[in-house]
């Protein structure tokens, strides 16, 4: 066989490219699939119906044929011998991945084979680290939760965004302020939407203006009335150089 470097396989999931790799063996018209090491050992062996999603060195992840009409279980995991099934998963992050069971999200952890968060939440739980603390749809209300399924914020918001710069989104009576880890209020629920801070700013919307601010909520730059935000937008403005708002006024 000619084998293919996994990265090139398929680029939505996270596949360790640099020593693992995947070819297909046929005998007698009867073909198996193979990923192997660098030295050309075969590591893992799955049948020619399924497809190759996701593979480190201890995890592969596979969908079925059935995956494109819709079966009962999509998705198969396998941890050394060890083998779950799934409706589907969600985006690989890091160490951890989303699993999706009859539209429930929970979350399987790659490096020990574990389900540590069964599916019973109504929205993507995207942990990265053992160390973050997320978002959580429970029971219609959004709080955040830590990779041991504890509540550390309580259910409160009506929709909430994962933290950045120490600080997260969080919507309430319609409105968007930003919180931090411990649950404190940081900025006002002044704005109409609010979007995760990167590099110490967030894309935020007031009246139909949008612009950005810090992490102290001071405005940065608005430019005309847009229907998005924009960093070359941020960078070049419109000349004028005023700020979006101050202090959140």
């Amino acid at each position: 066989i000619n084998p293919t470097p996994l990265c090139a396989y398929d680029k939505r999931y996270k596949i360790d490219c640099k020593s693992l790799f995947v070819g297909r063996r046929c005998n007698d018209g009867i073909c198996i699939g193979e990923v192997l090491d660098t030295n050309g050992k075969i590591i893992d062996e799955f049948s020619a119906e399924l497809f190759l999603i996701f593979a480190n060195e201890r995890t592969f992840i596979y969908s079925t044929s059935k995956y494109k009409y819709g079966s009962d279980y999509h998705v198969i995991i396998k941890h050394f011998n060890n083998y779950k099934q799934y409706n589907s998963i969600g985006e690989y992050r890091g160490r951890y991945i989303d699993i999706i069971e009859n539209g429930k999200y929970g979350v399987y952890d790659t490096a020990t084979g574990n389900e540590v968060i069964s599916c019973k939440y109504n929205s993507p739980l995207q942990f990265t680290t053992s160390k973050d603390i997320v978002p959580a749809n429970i029971n219609g209300k959004f709080g955040f939760i830590d990779i041991r399924d504890q509540i550390i914020i309580e259910p409160k918001y009506e929709n909430a965004k994962v933290f950045t710069d120490g600080l997260a989104a969080v919507s309430l009576n319609g409105k968007w302020g930003y919180i931090d880890i411990t649950g404190i209020l940081i900025i006002p629920f002044n704005y109409d939407s609010a979007y995760e801070f990167s590099e110490g700013l967030a894309c935020v919307r007031k009246n139909e203006l949008y612009g950005y601010i810090d992490t102290h909520n001071n405005g940065i730059y608005a430019g005309e009335i847009h229907r998005s935000c924009s960093r070359q937008r941020l960078q070049h403005g419109n000349g004028s150089g005023r700020t979006l708002y101050n202090d959140g006024q």
